[in-house]
């Protein structure tokens, strides 16, 4: 049936003729339509399980070659470990309870007891084995599509459990944490990359994160700064059952961040009067203030409150140089720095003698976005 419509492919391992042909009887009594292949060493079925894969192996727990609890677990634990997305069914009879027990922490979902084998019970496993298998297959391809957009994202994604630790990481995660594949950070603890241990709260918290700067160290090289938004996924008690994230490196827009805080501080202390209007327009009424220093105020006698959203013709009056004014209009049209002296004059009319000089500010397209005017009373 693998891949399509058709009878059940089930490879059964069993030792015991007895068992393999009781097997066989309540098979063909369930009315289930299979399609079975019987090897008798578990070597065998492992190479007839890589020769074509079924859509269930059904194996016995005590079959030759695997004598012994801990060589029966191992037995099984090889079969899972061959083809882990394939539902597997073991048969156990009244001595194996061990066994059973054992089998279950190897990832068995559904075993059987010998003695109590009906043409029902097989027919019932089946339908399940079948169930899960259809599951298995739309869970592998959600896992393939869902893998196949977030590995191509540059934010890094992951999933991690209640505990904190990882499910799923994508390959952009990977390389934030010094590692080449998602697969290399599975069941690792996240919060073990937290440069701060006392963040850990931020992934675990019971409302999730949102916008959250936390400080990661990275494997081999500096650490990062990552902006962490978690979302936690809760079963039917409300108890957590997996958080899911999304780490963006933000280290260089921090380090901007920074460098403006400086450069900000730098413009606001500094003695001479700094300016920065819009790029235009500008013909009347001219570009907007958008920001002036304390310098400013002082020189000026206009506040910041009343000067933003005015243009710099309110400091001009009957002693300005109309040949000056002209002359910075021309270095503005042709997008150039420029430099002069002229008359201004104070909020109270008081005219004073400036040193004028004007730059533009460009975008990344070498767009002028702002004007910056610095100002010196001379």
């Amino acid at each position: 049936m693998s891949g399509g419509a058709g009878p059940l492919d089930v490879l059964l391992i069993e030792g015991s003729p007895e068992g393999a042909a009781r097997f066989e009887a309540c098979l063909q009594e369930s009315g289930f339509e299979t399609t079975l292949r019987h090897e008798r060493i578990w070597e065998e079925g492992l190479e007839a399980l890589g020769e074509k894969q079924p859509d269930v192996v059904v194996l016995s727990g005590g079959f030759p070659g695997s004598e012994g609890d801990s060589k029966q677990a191992e037995a099984v634990e090889a079969v899972v470990g061959t083809a882990p997305e394939l539902p597997v069914v073991v048969l156990v009879g009244p001595e194996d309870t061990e066994v059973a027990l054992q089998v279950q922490k190897a990832g068995v979902a559904e075993s059987l007891r010998k003695e109590a084998l009906s043409p029902s019970l097989v027919e019932k496993t089946l339908r399940w084995a079948l169930r899960e298998e259809r599951m298995q297959q739309k869970l592998r391809q959600r896992d393939a599509w869902i893998r196949s957009i977030t590995d191509g994202l540059s934010v890094g994604v992951f999933r991690s459990g209640p505990t904190g630790r990882i499910k799923y990481a994508n390959e952009a995660l990977a390389r934030m944490l010094g590692f080449e594949r998602g697969e290399d950070l599975v069941g690792r603890d996240l919060t073990e990359f937290y440069a701060n241990p006392h963040q850990r709260g931020l992934m675990l918290a019971e409302e999730g994160a949102v916008g959250a700067e936390v400080e990661f160290e990275q494997r081999g090289d500096p650490g990062f700064v990552g902006l962490l938004n978690v979302e936690v996924a809760r079963d039917a008690k409300g108890r957590p059952v997996h958080y899911d994230g999304t780490i963006t490196d933000i280290t260089e827009r921090k380090e901007k961040e920074e460098k403006l805080r400086v450069l900000s501080e730098a413009v606001q202390q500094s003695k001479e009067a700094v300016i920065i209007t819009e790029a235009a327009p500008l013909s009347e009424p001219g570009p907007r203030i958008e920001y002036v220093n304390e310098a400013f105020e002082e020189m000026t006698g206009y506040s910041e409150e009343e000067i933003v959203g005015k243009t710099p013709r309110v400091l001009q009056g009957p002693e300005t140089s109309r040949e000056v004014l002209d002359s910075v209009r021309e270095a503005l049209e042709a997008g150039k720095e420029w430099e002069h002296e002229t008359i201004n004059y104070r909020k109270d009319g008081e005219p004073y003698r400036v040193q004028w000089n004007v730059s533009p500010v460009r975008g990344k397209n070498g767009e002028i976005e702002h004007w910056v005017s610095v100002q010196r009373d001379v």
